[in-house]
């Protein structure tokens, strides 16, 4: 589970509000160029206006890292962060669920997943197909 709480501002809140709906949200550019929810403006004209748009919440595994840290309770804990590349385009950060890392290969298909952590936002998570 998320180890630092996301928190939501003006301009993240289309995001997070999607996100608590079960909707990956990204932007697209009125240049028609789609880009990832932290951009602030667009790499292809540089304009910082934007309107939420719902992705399909699908993807595939660009990149991975399995971390082992210690629980409180002395044992290990395992996570999974990857690199997706959504089907719209735009690549971002996310966690991994439903695998220990080990069997994952680059272009694995994911889906959409959304964790509930205590504190904070709904964060956006991905799971294999």
């Amino acid at each position: 589970m998320a180890r630092y709480p996301a928190r939501r501002d003006e301009a993240s809140a289309p995001f997070f509000d999607g996100v608590a709906q079960g909707q990956l949200m990204i932007k697209q550019c009125g240049c028609g160029r789609l880009v990832g929810p932290d951009r602030a403006d667009c790499p292809e004209c540089a304009d910082p206006s934007f309107e939420w748009i719902k992705a399909s919440g699908d993807g595939h595994l660009v990149s991975w890292i399995v971390t082992h840290n210690r629980s409180p309770e002395g044992g290990t804990d395992t996570e999974v962060v990857g690199l997706v590349e959504l089907a719209e385009g735009p690549w971002l950060y996310a966690v991994i669920q439903g695998t220990d890392g080990v069997a994952l290969q680059e272009g694995v298909q994911l889906h959409l997943d959304v964790l509930h952590p205590e504190e904070g936002e709904p964060i956006p998570a991905f799971c294999p197909r």
